[in-house]
């Protein structure tokens, strides 16, 4: 792992939650999708968002990069801060480098291998040697050796755990603060996954990362804290909540709610 690349920028001191989140609301169209969340996400962790289907995480997760945006008709209240800053505050070309997104299925450009990564450093304005930052941040997913010699090959030809190795350095290389992933080996085999497993447990010692994923023996594995969102119901309406939020041995082993314990052993079992 290479961790040129990876300084601590200055406003990001260790004692700073990388996201804070308070009473955020997110509704569509009037419909509330996730309700009155409040938590800090420590940075340089892995924290792994849990919870049944319709709860909200990926919903959750696409706010914290203003992906929420993009959607017609979709009202946030509360506040999120990045870093201390008000998240939607900030211009969102600005977000958009400082996090990064990696989508639950692979979805390399239809390009070559390199371009994959140096489209992304043109279009931002990187000013440094893009050969170089290519191979390193195709280094810091353990796929250089893999690809060095074929790197003007189209990314599509890749693996499916290749091309999402490749999908994490093309955000690699923009050298974001946090890291996004929204179920990132639900559709890789076993071996694959295991090896984006064995990354991320890399990463983290270097970004945020916040995962969401339906796999409780994955975020058991990879996580250090555990967001659990539950559903609830009114007025014949399914919407999210933030039902426990901790360590990974607390919230698998010694969960404080009840509605904790049930989802996690029942999932388990």
């Amino acid at each position: 792992m290479n961790t040129q690349m990876n300084e601590v920028r200055s406003e990001s001191e260790v004692n700073i939650p990388a996201f804070r989140l308070e009473n955020m609301s997110i509704a569509y169209s009037g419909n509330v999708a996730v309700s009155g969340v409040t938590v800090d996400i420590p940075q340089k962790q892995l924290t792994a968002l849990i919870g049944p289907s319709g709860c909200g995480k990926s919903t959750i997760l696409r706010s914290l990069c203003r992906l929420n945006d993009l959607i017609p008709g979709v009202e946030i209240s509360g506040r999120v801060e990045l870093f201390r800053q008000d998240l939607r505050q900030m211009e969102a070309i600005t977000v958009h480098r400082r996090v990064g997104m990696v989508f639950q299925r692979p979805n390399p450009f239809p390009k070559s291998i390199y371009e994959n990564i140096a489209l992304g450093l043109r279009v931002n304005g990187y000013r440094g040697k893009i050969d170089e930052m290519v191979e390193r941040s195709l280094q810091q997913v353990a796929l250089w050796d893999e690809v060095k010699d074929r790197l003007r090959s189209n990314a599509l030809n890749l693996s499916g755990g290749q091309q999402q190795r490749l999908c994490i350095a093309r955000a690699l290389a923009l050298q974001p603060e946090v890291i996004l992933m929204d179920e990132p080996c639900s559709a890789l085999d076993p071996i694959a996954s295991l090896r984006i497993d064995n990354l991320l447990n890399q990463l983290k010692q270097f970004y945020t990362l916040v995962v969401v994923t339906h796999n409780l023996q994955q975020a058991a594995r990879i996580a250090d804290q555990v967001a659990f969102f539950n559903t609830n119901r009114a007025e014949g309406r399914i919407y999210g909540t933030l039902a426990e939020f901790g360590p990974v041995v607390q919230v698998f082993s010694e969960p404080q709610k009840q509605e904790t314990y049930d989802y996690v052993n029942a999932r388990s079992n």
